[in-house]
């Protein structure tokens, strides 16, 4: 009967807490936040407690709340404090005096600059009064050490910094945003540490989560400017991976993920083995003892498919931009943008399909103006060519996929408008005018020996209508999608063959070693991820088959699973069996190795010290905190309670899940979640370092829009300018050589010469080359002006390649045509050194830099957010495609925070720019071109 009533008052929108209706609702259940009825309440008892002098009561209240900690913290920073300041002043005063009077010793501790004597004093209370006077006290000291420190380094005063190494306790997490100097406040820290706290070098540990990031700490604190030199050393300031193995100091031969010629790796004179080279050798083992099962089982991974739900993801809208970004991989391993091109695809790859008794065979997107002898690019989804016409001079047939018709128009759902449904139905039409014996293109050119082949949403929904339940018959789904495609291809005079054996195939398939090659690399991933969540084979195929029942375990992951389970089964008895070690194995042996040795455990690296010797651990990229690494952390805590931690970081910088990090320990750093889980560190204190000193104004609120609604924004530096923000499609590359048209196809010709150079491409109609070659118009024409006003250039990209040319390649074309800057970047290219006019990198690998100027090539659809296929194949330890995409987000915000003055968004307008791309934000103009970007389009 309660039962009933509760869930009444849900669905009649009644609090069940306070009984407020309608308008106040907003907690429907006891696991949800109160409602505004029961804040109303709650702020008058506090109000109560507070006119009566009971603090600590009011405090109370509101922290046992049921209430999110972002409304907490304001009630008890702001509410509280204003309330005493303005409404109880002498009280307050009276207040503060008592306090001042008890923390006297520990003020006399600060005078001698033993802030550690003084912390101690204070913290021992345990009364949050104290702790709130005395770091107000602190603050004075704090900040008259740092104003001194900024004006010899000529800077101005940072008072957040200041706030931020006032803080007073045994946990500390500092959130600093993009630019507001995270490696510089860890400096200072371990400066304060040691010239106030009296640390000794050996008692502090700076953890960075690369080998060139501990080098950047090391520089920085051995500057004159901070400590001087030999505080920071390779004992002390060191990577998580370097503090693992040095405290297992094991005898077992190192697998690395690449070669390194280091002193870390190699100290002790143990082998190292390339980790994927490993899994390869395990692979082939496997393969080797059941080539038939794995070949099958290798085949039905390449045909599979999958598609995330729309209960995947947290409401409609990020569900449909999954569908607008997804790619899908045929079995020839081409990227395809929907299910029904990957069907298409695989079912022209497995057949043989022919004409006349001429085998044929599909190209994916290829420019058919020339063929069809029309006046515009034309790219249908699959063109159909004889085998023997090499030359491709007679295209027998055209086979286009639309995914939305008049029936499906995809508005209000996949497209964000109408008016690009409406666009996508006019093209639609104009492509079957361009092959119906009344079209006015047909009557106009002469191509009717060129069939036309449609397929569309609307026959999957003809299929799926006939079935009762399509979710647990897609094979059946496919089958009767492949069966009208055969229909449809012998009415335009095709024949079709039965489908192609496995074994023939697997023969057919391009590059097939160089595919088994990246299934390898995919299944070194899996493994690593599965030990750092401490998965067994035997874990993940229990997993596997109950998730298998439950229908949410796709064909696709499926088959991968029962691939990757019996290489992992090999990896695991091969490490034993070879005497080897894992990164992952470092940390397992290092925990197990605390564990037995409690504090006296020692770390080991040119001379030994104990773990009881460490007061003080650092840890910069906090948010790229992983299972493995909170472990090792905890078991060091357990043997040795009193080490101090100082944690920075940003949770909208956490990029780095595909290695295993999660952002659970940092939205969970002093607080538990829904679930009761967390509070990884109790009685953590959480800071903010919001100021962004390196980026421009606009640049900075732009990055606020991108990330809107995920927490508090950076803040940009008053003294700042505006700054600039860029938006543009790419320029227009002229191909017509008429008198027209002669000048522009002149001056753009070196565009297309140069991509067809770059790609090496033979065949001139194919579409890539053209996009390429606006590409780089396109971007030379806003690099000229930069390097002629000696400003930095960096070129962001979301890959390694760019349509299949290396970035690299890229980039240097355009050194080539720019004028040479005074200074240029070095890269590292196949172990040599390589100097560049123009600097490039990925969105990734530029974390934790900067340039004057950021041009992000490629911000489309696709690229951000990028889903791809593979990311599904981790589903099943957790990474579900809400975090790929959440992540993404947060990529393309560290793309666009890289940029000191000035922020280009370049992007195909065929492809459409990035989802992520703020909508209500006025982008400039490139000189005298438009920005293409139509607001009104958005309301």
């Amino acid at each position: 009967m309660e039962e009933k009533i509760k869930m009444k008052k849900i669905m009649n929108k009644i609090c069940i807490k306070c009984g407020a209706e309608d308008k106040f609702i907003q907690r429907t259940d006891d696991t949800k936040e109160d409602c505004l009825n029961c804040r109303k309440i709650l702020n008058e008892k506090c109000v109560a407690l507070l006119e009566s002098g009971k603090i600590e009561e009011a405090r109370k209240i509101i922290i046992d709340s049921d209430n999110n900690d972002e409304w907490k913290n304001e009630r008890l920073n702001y509410f509280i404090p204003d309330f005493i300041r303005y409404r109880q002043p002498e009280q307050e005063k009276e207040r503060i005096e008592n306090i001042r009077k008890k923390l006297y010793e520990a003020e006399i501790f600060l005078k001698e600059n033993n802030f550690a004597k003084a912390d101690q004093f204070v913290l021992e209370k345990e009364s949050k009064e104290w702790l709130e006077e005395y770091e107000n006290i602190k603050f004075e000291y704090v900040s008259k050490d740092l104003g001194e420190w900024f004006k010899k380094c000529r800077f101005s005063f940072d008072k957040k910094k200041a706030e931020v190494l006032t803080k007073t306790g045994k946990y500390i997490l500092v959130q600093a945003r993009a630019g507001s100097g995270k490696t510089t406040t860890i400096a200072l820290k371990v400066r304060q540490l040691v010239k106030y706290y009296g640390a000794k070098p050996e008692e502090i540990l700076v953890l960075a989560f690369n080998k060139k990031a501990a080098e950047e700490f090391r520089d920085r604190i051995n500057d004159k400017k901070y400590c001087g030199d030999g505080v920071a050393t390779e004992s002390n300031t060191l990577t998580f991976h370097a503090l693992a193995k040095r405290i297992a100091n094991t005898g077992k031969n190192q697998l690395v993920d690449k070669k390194s010629h280091s002193n870390e790796h190699n100290r002790h004179g143990k082998d190292e083995k390339l980790q994927t080279k490993f899994v390869q050798e395990c692979f082939d083992e496997v393969e080797n003892i059941d080539r038939s099962l794995i070949g099958k089982l290798f085949y039905l991974f390449l045909k599979a498919v999958s598609e995330k739900i729309n209960g995947a993801f947290r409401n409609d809208s990020e569900y449909y931009l999954y569908l607008r970004n997804q790619e899908y991989t045929t079995i020839a391993g081409e990227f395809v943008k929907s299910v029904g091109e990957k069907y298409i695809a695989d079912f022209l790859f497995e057949h043989k399909i022919s004409k006349n008794e001429k085998e044929v065979e599909y190209i994916y997107e290829r420019n058919v103006k020339k063929d069809l002898n029309i006046k515009y690019p034309y790219n249908p989804d699959f063109s159909l060519f004889y085998t023997d016409d090499r030359q491709r001079e007679q295209l027998q047939a055209v086979i286009e996929y639309f995914g939305f018709t008049e029936k499906n128009p995809g508005y209000p759902s996949f497209f964000e408008t109408e008016k690009e449904s409406q666009k996508y139905l006019k093209e639609s039409k104009e492509k079957r005018d361009l092959f119906s014996s009344d079209g006015e293109q047909r009557k106009l050119f002469s191509f009717k020996k060129t069939g036309f082949v449609e397929m569309s949403q609307d026959d999957f929904d003809k299929i799926k209508s006939e079935l009762l339940d399509e979710r647990n018959n897609s094979d059946k789904v496919r089958e009767k999608f492949e069966e009208i495609i055969k229909q449809r291809l012998n009415e335009k005079g095709f024949f079709v063959s039965t489908r192609l054996s496995e074994k023939e195939i697997l023969q057919k398939i391009p590059k097939v070693e160089r595919r088994k090659e990246k299934l390898v690399k995919q299944i070194t991933q899996f493994i690593n991820k599965a030990q750092k969540l401490s998965y067994k084979p035997e874990d993940i195929r229990s997993i596997a088959e109950r998730e298998k029942g439950n229908t949410n375990l796709s064909k696709r992951n499926e088959f991968f699973v029962k691939i990757a389970c019996r290489i992992y089964d090999k990896y695991l008895a091969r490490l034993e069996e070879k005497n080897c070690i894992d990164f992952d194995g470092l940390f397992v042996d290092a925990i197990k190795k605390i564990k037995e040795e409690s504090a006296n455990c020692k770390i080991v690296y040119h001379g030994e010290k104990k773990i009881s010797d460490i007061k003080y651990i650092l840890i910069d990229e906090y948010q790229d905190f992983s299972e493995l690494f909170y472990q090792l952390i905890d078991e060091i805590r357990k043997v040795n309670p009193a080490i101090s931690f100082f944690c920075v970081g940003d949770d909208w910088q956490a990029i780095n899940g595909f290695a295993g990090s999660d952002l659970k320990f940092f939205d969970n750093f002093n607080s538990k979640d829904k679930d009761g889980n967390g509070n990884y560190f109790p009685g953590g204190i959480k800071s903010e370092l919001l100021t962004n000193y390196r980026s421009d104004k606009n640049i900075v609120l732009h990055s606020n829009f991108l990330m809107a609604g995920l927490g508090t924004g950076g803040e940009p530096e008053e003294s700042k300018p505006d700054g600039a923000i860029y938006l543009s499609e790419l320029l227009r590359v002229e191909l017509r050589n008429d008198q027209e048209h002669i000048n522009e196809y002149t001056k753009d010709r070196r565009y297309m010469d140069a991509a067809y150079v770059l790609l090496g491409k033979e065949e001139t109609n194919k579409s890539i080359p053209l996009e390429l070659a606006r590409y780089l118009k396109t971007v030379e024409y806003i690099v000229q002006d930069k390097v002629e006003n000696q400003k930095q250039v960096c070129l962001l990209f979301r890959t390694n390649k760019l349509h299949g040319l290396s970035i690299s390649k890229f980039a240097g074309k355009i050194g080539e045509w720019c004028p040479k800057r005074p200074k240029t970047i070095k890269k590292k290219l196949k172990g040599k050194d390589v100097w560049f006019n123009i600097d490039y990198s990925t969105a990734h690998s530029f974390k934790g830099k900067e340039s004057d100027v950021v041009i992000i090539v490629g911000a489309n659809r696709r690229n951000f957010p990028k889903f791809h296929p593979d990311n599904e194949l981790m589903e099943i330890l957790g990474v579900t495609m809400q975090k790929v995409k959440d992540e993404e987000q947060r990529l393309f915000y560290v793309a666009t925070t890289r940029a000191k003055e000035e922020l280009y968004l370049i992007y195909d307008e065929k492809v459409g720019m990035s989802d992520f791309i703020p909508k209500n934000w006025q982008y400039s103009k490139i000189n005298a071109i438009e920005c293409p970007f139509d607001i009104n389009a958005f309301d």
